[in-house]
């Protein structure tokens, strides 16, 4: 039955030129951030210009298929299949083909896991429990970019009923646009402190900036910008905010918030000048910037794969290298938009009915996704396929076995000390240090035995898997069942140094504090954490308060008993596994040899920001609390070295072996001394 609106909308879908201009404007800002980031710290904004763009036109098309009465759901997802899953199944075949050949058995694992988020459009939900889009560990996500492509997905599923109930029953389209995009818009600044990344991924936070585009649509008839009133004006206050945009935003601002409104009322104000604007006319119709607007979609997809596995392959890519990875996805771009996305959208299955047709697009799509997606779970469930390159395999998991940090159980010990859920061990009796915290406490034990041993000491160690040194505080692992393993081992350090058994005078707190801060590892994000406390006092504290203030308590609660306390900062995290530098990869690129064995001292001190925030916070809370900033030994100026005469100093991504133990633990004895030397200066300048 035809569809009568009270109100007949003079939408029109002539072609313009302009739009695929700022599409061009929009892929250009997005490939060079993607290729060199300190070159255009802001370039990540041209996503913001898709978001306004697709809402646009979408809206567009959805009113005129409602006003002329013959709006069909089957029709419209045609549409949208025939414009994006060819391209799309293109890129994510050739990235699967690419991987089996260059990437190891866990990295290629990696990339299957998100080629099936990509050919589901659930990229952006799935990173909510890896890496935010600005860490340095999401440089290896070869489907990182896929995030955008979700959210526009999961629009189009939301949009068109919403729109079609409210054209039915109301007049006032703009009005309900405009209360949804206020809510949207209010979600995302309310939430984005503290919350970046869910902020950042999710649909209900990022749905106004399309429904900018869509309320554009809603209330700009095509006379009206024909006729180009104020149309200088607005493509010229336009380019002007694009501009400030690039030169303020930067991705060390919470981002989106209240930043996003500059690129997308930018974007508002140039779509809205109309193409009889000059700027529009002459600069976005002009066509070079038409014919980059036009592979956009496809320059997309590819040139940030090709960036990502070359970066896994080679590490840190030079300028030259990049910039030519940039040309070899232009030409693929071009090819994947003139040989394929052109013939699926204008030419397959014209002979057929219309409906039958969508029905042909609908089916062949959801088939090509699941082809896809099949064999990305094949590759999943074969672990990556590590008999492709078995030498290179056996070499690496040999190495990492050598590499092993192992320490016993502690039986006795436990029992000795009535402890009910810590492991522990000792280096003999009469302990005069204690490392309390998680396996971030238990992998210094080893190396530290080896050091007090030579200066005539004892040390112990108590501790818990995943659960840091926190006082009324738990600490829960996502997906996993809450069975309160850290609040009975924080009883069951107050149990010991309330105890008779208890000799130690210095107590060192150490554990994987950036994990418990963030929430999640770094890298792959492979596990992820979340603090509860048991105080009522505590309710909506957020992460780092909550890490803060158990800690605080801890130390508290061991200043009471007549400790010292030292707070052991946490020792660099890699996010790739260490064995690998080790030895040379089957199959390189442009490097030949071995990668190098170091992290970028940015990196880690970028990721260490908020945690030492709280560090710092503690410090002033007590004064007579000292910290060993391990950092500092890892680290020069430049880079982590994670190897040291040609021996590895880690065991994994961010756990150390016994030389790594060795090594910080000469570093804490000799910095031990001055602080104790220190310490009975300042007793004998009392007396």
């Amino acid at each position: 039955m035809k569809m009568v609106s009270p109100l007949i909308y003079k939408t029109s879908l002539h072609y313009r030129p302009d739009i695929d201009g700022l599409r061009a404007v929009a892929i250009l800002l997005v490939i060079v951030f993607h290729a060199l980031p300190e070159a255009l710290p802001a370039g990540f904004i041209g996503v913001d210009i898709f978001f306004v763009i697709s809402g646009y036109l979408i809206t567009g098309i959805l009113l005129k298929d409602m006003t002329a009465g013959h709006f069909s759901y089957l029709h419209f997802y045609a549409r949208r299949f025939r414009r994006i899953i060819p391209a799309l199944i293109t890129v994510l075949i050739s990235i699967l083909l690419l991987g089996w050949v260059l990437l190891l058995s866990d990295e290629y694992s990696k990339v299957a896991r998100n080629v099936l988020a990509g050919a589901t459009f659930t990229t952006n939900l799935i990173l909510l429990r890896e890496v935010g889009y600005f860490e340095w560990s999401a440089e290896l996500n070869p489907l990182l970019h896929l995030w955008s492509l979700g959210i526009e997905e999961q629009f189009y599923l939301v949009w068109p009923p919403m729109l079609l109930f409210i054209f039915k029953r109301s007049r006032r389209i703009a009005l309900y646009t405009l209360l949804l995009l206020v809510i949207s818009f209010g979600l995302n600044v309310y939430f984005v402190s503290g919350n970046e990344t869910k902020v950042f991924f999710l649909l209900p936070t990022r749905l106004w900036e399309l429904l900018v585009g869509c309320l554009l649509a809603i209330t700009d008839s095509s006379e009206s910008m024909l006729a180009g009133r104020f149309g200088n004006t607005k493509s010229i206050a336009g380019a002007a905010l694009l501009a400030v945009s690039i030169y303020f935003i930067n991705k060390g601002e919470s981002y989106p918030g209240w930043w996003a409104m500059m690129p997308t009322i930018s974007s508002y104000l140039m779509i809205s000048a109309g193409p009889r604007a000059p700027l529009n006319r002459i600069i976005l119709a002009n066509k070079a910037m038409v014919l980059i607007g036009l592979m956009s979609y496809p320059l997309y997809l590819w040139h940030w794969p090709l960036l990502s596995i070359a970066r896994i392959v080679e590490g840190k890519l030079s300028t030259g290298f990049a910039l030519g990875i940039l040309g070899l996805s232009a030409i693929l771009a071009f090819f994947t938009w003139r040989f394929i996305e052109l013939p699926a959208r204008l030419n397959l299955f014209l002979k057929h009915h219309k409906s039958k047709r969508d029905r042909y697009y609908v089916t062949g799509a959801l088939t090509l996704i699941f082809i896809v997606s099949s064999f990305g779970l094949l590759v999943v469930y074969q672990d990556g396929f590590p008999s492709r390159y078995p030498e290179f395999e056996s070499a690496r998991n040999k190495i990492e076995k050598n590499e092993l940090n192992v320490i016993p159980k502690g039986e006795d010990c436990r029992n000795l000390y009535g402890l009910q859920k810590s492991e522990c061990s000792v280096s003999g009796p009469n302990q005069s240090i204690a490392f309390i915290g998680d396996s971030h406490a238990w992998h210094l034990f080893n190396g530290m035995k080896f050091v007090a041993d030579k200066n005539n000491k004892s040390v112990m160690v108590m501790y818990t898997g995943g659960c840091p040194p926190l006082k009324e505080v738990d600490t829960i692992e996502y997906n996993r069942d809450h069975d309160s393993k850290c609040s009975i081992t924080s009883d069951d350090y107050v149990r010991y140094f309330s105890s008779i058994y208890d000799t130690v005078k210095t107590v060192v707190l150490a554990s994987h504090g950036p994990s418990y801060v963030s929430g999640h590892d770094f890298g792959d994000g492979r596990h992820r954490w979340s603090l509860v406390s048991s105080q009522p006092e505590d309710k909506g504290d957020s992460q780092q308060t909550l890490y803060l203030v158990g800690t605080s308590r801890m130390i508290d609660f061991l200043e009471s008993k007549g400790k010292q306390v030292i707070f052991f900062t946490d020792n660099p995290e890699l996010g790739f596994r260490p064995a690998t530098c080790m030895i040379q990869r089957p199959v390189q690129l442009q490097h030949k040899g071995l990668q190098q064995c170091s992290i970028s001292a940015s990196i880690v001190y970028a990721r260490q920001a908020e945690y030492r925030k709280v560090i710092a916070k503690l410090k002033l809370l007590h004064p007579k609390l000292e910290v060993f900033d391990s950092t500092s030994y890892w680290c020069n100026q430049e880079t982590c070295p994670i190897s040291r005469d040609g021996k590895l100093l880690y065991q994994d991504q961010d756990h150390l072996n016994f030389q790594g133990g060795k090594f910080i633990a000469e570093k804490f004895f000799s910095w031990l001394a001055t602080v104790d030397n220190r310490a009975n200066r300042t007793v004998q300048m009392h007396n």
